[in-house]
């Protein structure tokens, strides 16, 4: 019986050396098909990890998994025989660009951390932005929903939801997909990383509003005078935001505090709002010297320019009121208008909205002014009552370009 037993051991001896000879034959083969050819081969960088298959090895950055499904992707996709990819780290800021030269790009922090960006990091300033570039580019595509209120009402920054979009750096740019619009925007990094808290290198710089004018739809430009009278012109301004639309405002030398109106003004300007001289304090030009006249127009120009570096490009005389004098000392072109609201006489809603409703046309000038809270609540319905018809609501100097009027010629009133 035991003899039996030991001759059955002898007998798989033999059987089990030739598998052992095998599988070791099959691991020699597969290390020399699936390494032979990079024996040897190293990384610019000393702590890479590498990926390899038969015909494509990969170096990534080590630890890092997302790494090393980018070179893992890279081989995948790899249509080459016996093909080594390393990486270059480029430094952007407080991070580095890990880049392969394949349009595979990505960005890694001083610990080799991957630079991530999700909705928790989007604040308001950020949101309004992603509004903003969302209406511009589907106006641009001719998506004629993006001339609508609805489309308006739905994309303001308090309405738009981005709990879906997806973020990542694209050259100098933030990219958004916004895959409930089906709409890929680009934010200027140089606009959003400071308020997203990265640093990519780029100069930061205030924000300005994209804008888009369709030359073949019509335009309307609302003018308000007068001001500014904070609470009044701050609600229209904010109608105005809502439904994209931007204003040119006349403003009153005398109303103009450092320390309030000018800093107002200023982010209604970087909201894409325009502002022209009304004047020091409202006098008849007319009526006066040469001198007494340029200064008039002058001060509110350099208030401007010296509170925030604004230029100005446009006036409006008070009264509606020049002559070939005044055209001749002016550096600015008198902007008068074909609509006037009589907001200043009638101070009822109402009258201010059936008198521009009964006037209104095609690439008109409408005067408004924005002192009186009757005229913020007129603009309310006003302002969606002409985006609902197609009208984009454009700065005087946005109409004047579109239409090739000349800032050298003494006055434009309009169409």
């Amino acid at each position: 019986m035991h003899k039996k037993k030991r001759r059955l051991r002898k007998g798989l001896l033999p059987v089990l050396l030739i598998l052992l000879l095998l599988i070791g034959g099959a691991g020699i083969y597969f290390f020399l098909n699936f390494n032979i050819h990079f024996i040897g081969v190293k990384s610019i960088h000393e702590n890479a990890e590498k990926f390899n298959n038969k015909n494509c090895l990969v170096f990534y950055p080590a630890g890092n998994s997302y790494a090393e499904d980018v070179a893992k992707t890279i081989c995948m996709n790899n249509t080459q025989d016996n093909a080594i990819y390393d990486y270059v780290l480029k430094p952007y800021g407080d991070y580095y660009m890990v880049d392969y030269g394949l349009g595979e790009k990505y960005f890694l922090d001083k610990d080799n951390k991957l630079l991530s960006i999700d909705s928790a990091d989007i604040n308001d300033n950020v949101k309004k932005m992603i509004s903003d570039y969302l209406r511009y580019e589907a106006k641009k595509s001719g998506n004629d929903e993006a001339f609508t209120v609805a489309f308006m009402e739905k994309t303001y920054v308090n309405n738009l939801d981005i709990t879906n979009a997806r973020y990542s750096i694209d050259g100098e740019y933030l990219k958004v997909e916004l895959t409930d619009f089906d709409y890929d925007i680009h934010l200027p990094l140089k606009y959003v990383q400071s308020e997203i808290g990265i640093n990519l290198g780029y100069e930061n710089e205030l924000y300005k509003k994209p804008r888009y004018i369709d030359p073949d739809r019509p335009m309307l430009a609302l003018t308000f005078d007068d001001g500014p009278y904070i609470p009044v012109t701050t609600k229209i301004a904010a109608t105005l935001a809502y439904y994209d639309g931007v204003a040119t405002f006349f403003c009153l030398g005398e109303r103009l505090r450092p320390d309030e109106e000018i800093p107002f003004i200023k982010t209604l300007v970087e909201q894409g709002n325009e502002y022209g001289s009304h004047t020091q304090s409202h006098l008849n030009l007319t009526n006066l010297s040469s001198e007494a006249a340029l200064e008039e127009i002058m001060i509110p120009a350099n208030d401007l320019k010296n509170g925030f570096g604004y230029e100005m490009r446009l006036y409006r005389p008070p009264y509606g009121a020049h002559d070939s004098n005044v055209d001749n000392i002016s550096p600015y072109p008198a902007i008068l208008w074909n609509v006037d609201s009589e907001d200043w006489k009638s101070r009822n809603p109402d009258a201010i909205k059936e008198q521009v409703y009964s006037q209104v046309d095609e690439n008109d000038i409408v005067l408004f002014h924005d002192i009186y809270d009757s005229t913020a609540q007129a603009v309310k319905d006003i302002i969606p009552y002409y985006v609902d018809k197609g009208y984009q609501l454009v700065t005087v100097s946005e109409m004047m370009e579109v239409l090739g009027i000349d800032y050298n010629k003494p006055y434009f009133s309009g169409r």
